[in-house]
């Protein structure tokens, strides 16, 4: 039988292993150079405990070649979880001529304190019968068995109690940031406008004027923190409608450089639009939030510096580059840019936001089956690329069997 220099090996594998099945991979071909069997089958019980599934299948040996026609010990499986013992099958006659019609086989509960959390079931096909040493190992390797899947439980909790712990993190510095972000420009409304409303002051129409430009600017950049903290809400619900109909990314951003000219005469915006750029299929309005967005982004963390714009097409469709000229992100926060909530720990603590707005633009581009990621060096500035797939009529059909002609939700 197996000698005790091999049991300890093959705990020692199980505990450098990452998983069970890469575990097993190791175990399996290790024993069976001492204990015959050509399949092995690891039943994992459903969240119910009423059922059963295959979590992990082998083929070793004999019977390889016909491995998807054979049984694999399903009814056998079935028997041991109802009875929550040992069974052994083995043909009547060792003489059978096709031995793959009828296996020997031994399946095994797999129990911690009563508990069972799985089954396991070896297959040999032509014999020989399974001897008494050998379904004692079977027994001690399912005991062994139970252990690594509690092991695994354990690591998979665990880890699920690390990622609510971080989202219950994420979510105490979002709430105290929006507080922070909400009682800012309510402050300054709130400040002028009992200023202006002062019965022993007498204003000036500059100085008028200048107070409710002031209020007026703190009123939009309210606006737009609950128009993100709406789009957020919407994306977690699987409720963040979109309307998509051909459209042209150049008349998009002519249309937002316009309306920034108006609003901000001093930003120096430099575009630069490639020929013959084409179509694209995609929600104008939620097209032009990303581009607004990235151009806000640029004023908030890249003051005083220009925007170049380059639209141009790409291989795989159009591609639309966004490119300050600020301080740049360092290379160890670039990958989490665009997650929610995420906001770069060393930036200005003077510079207001949530870690909402990059959030929502990956959302929106990944829901137009767009690509969307950053580059920077700290010094030269940021460009965000942003690749949008080009009308096809393969897309398009794609994208109406899954969401109907006009409308649908991202979730």
């Amino acid at each position: 039988m197996i000698p005790i220099s091999e049991l300890l090996k093959i705990k020692q594998m199980a505990g450098q292993a990452e998983s069970i099945k890469l575990a097993l991979d190791k175990i399996l071909k290790l024993i069976r150079d001492y204990f015959i069997f050509d399949n092995f089958v690891l039943y994992r019980l459903d969240p119910d405990g009423n059922s059963v599934d295959v979590h992990y299948a082998k083929s070793m040996g004999r019977g390889k070649s016909a491995e998807a026609d054979v049984a694999w010990g399903d009814l056998l499986a079935t028997g041991i979880l109802e009875k929550r013992s040992l069974i052994l099958q083995q043909p009547n006659s060792l003489t059978q001529s096709d031995r793959l019609k009828d296996p020997f086989l031994l399946g095994l509960p797999i129990l911690i304190k009563e508990e069972l959390l799985g089954i396991c079931v070896f297959i040999r096909y032509g014999g020989p019968v399974y001897k008494e040493e050998e379904i004692e190992f079977c027994k001690y390797f399912a005991d062994e068995l139970g252990l690594w899947i509690l092991k695994d439980e354990y690591h998979s909790l665990l880890q699920e109690l690390n990622t609510r712990s971080r989202a219950t993190q994420l979510q105490e510095e979002f709430i105290q940031s929006i507080t922070h972000e909400l009682r800012n420009p309510l402050g300054f409304i709130k400040g002028y406008a009992t200023t202006l409303l002062r019965a022993d002051a007498d204003w000036n129409p500059e100085t008028q004027k200048e107070f409710l430009q002031i209020i007026d600017h703190e009123t939009d950049s309210l606006e737009e923190l609950i128009d993100n903290l709406l789009d957020s809400a919407r994306l977690q619900a699987g409720q963040f409608e979109m309307t998509f109909q051909p459209i042209s990314i150049e008349a998009i951003l002519n249309d937002i450089l316009q309306r920034n000219q108006v609003n901000r005469p001093e930003l120096e915006i430099r575009t630069e639009f490639a020929e013959n750029i084409p179509m694209v299929e995609g929600d104008p309005r939620r097209l032009a939030q990303v581009f607004e967005n990235l151009i806000s982004n640029t004023i908030k963390y890249a003051p005083q510096t220009a925007i170049d714009i380059l639209v141009e097409p790409v291989k795989k469709g159009i591609q639309i580059s966004f490119r300050d000229h600020g301080p740049g992100i360092p290379k160890k926060y670039l990958p989490n840019i665009f997650d929610r909530f995420f906001r770069n720990p060393e930036q200005s603590v003077s510079i207001h936001g949530t870690g909402l707005g990059l959030f929502i633009c990956r959302q929106i581009i990944e829901s137009h089956h767009g690509e969307i990621h950053a580059v920077s060096k700290v010094g030269e500035g940021t460009t965000i690329r942003i690749l949008l797939p080009c009308i096809t009529q393969k897309n398009r059909e794609s994208r109406e069997e899954k969401h109907g002609r006009k409308n649908f939700s991202s979730g």
